[in-house]
């Protein structure tokens, strides 16, 4: 594989560098529960990869979306340590950056939980973008934007990897290239042109995209 230095690879978090499903689940089965909300895991499931408050309006749950995303964030945090890294993440990042490849991250998770999770499982990614005043959050592509302006490369190709048909929409409207993780979180019957089932043939498919 030949040394690309004007290319960034921009990752979604959930459902492609970490599996947080079950920890999601456990979170909303809180929120349920002490919220007397109906809707249930797998209706939330659609929506992951938009802003939190963004899921809720698409459930129509109108009221108390400050309360119930405490919630769901403090149980959350509560229980990080069930989180798993796929398989093949840190060697798959090592060898891209050996090639010459910029990394950035576009995730709904909130900064500081993001944050603490990559220092946790050591994934050596510090182009971190997320939802905030400034910049919008999928499927805009404010954050995309963000993390090309990041790397402070002047030409660049970026390509954006999901597991949500909202990041191919995000890549969509950010005009870059996308590759759908077929092993996350997606229930929906979606065909992409460039699909990948485990981490670790990222590297093929970069050849074949650049």
């Amino acid at each position: 594989m030949k040394k690309f230095n004007k290319i960034i690879i921009i990752f979604d978090l959930d459902g492609v560098l970490i599996n947080t499903i079950k920890l999601m689940e456990l979170a909303w089965s809180e929120v349920q529960k002490t919220q007397n909300i109906k809707q249930s895991f797998s209706n939330y499931k659609k929506y992951i990869g938009l802003p939190f408050n963004t899921i809720l309006k698409k459930l129509k749950i109108s009221k108390n979306h400050k309360k119930i995303y405490e919630i769901y964030n403090k149980t959350s945090i509560r229980n990080e340590k069930i989180i798993k890294l796929y398989p093949g993440v840190k060697k798959i990042l090592l060898k891209l950056n050996l090639k010459g490849y910029k990394t950035a991250i576009v995730t709904s998770k909130e900064k500081s939980r993001a944050q603490r999770i990559l220092k946790r499982f050591k994934i050596p990614i510090n182009n971190i973008n997320c939802p905030n005043k400034k910049y919008r959050g999928k499927p805009f592509p404010d954050q995309i934007f963000r993390a090309i302006k990041k790397s402070r490369i002047k030409t660049v190709k970026a390509i954006y990897i999901g597991d949500m048909h909202v990041d191919y929409e995000t890549s969509k409207n950010s005009k870059i290239d996308f590759i759908f993780a077929k092993y996350g979180y997606e229930s929906r019957l979606k065909t992409y042109k460039n699909t990948i089932n485990t981490f670790y043939q990222i590297p093929k498919i970069l050849e074949r995209l650049n």
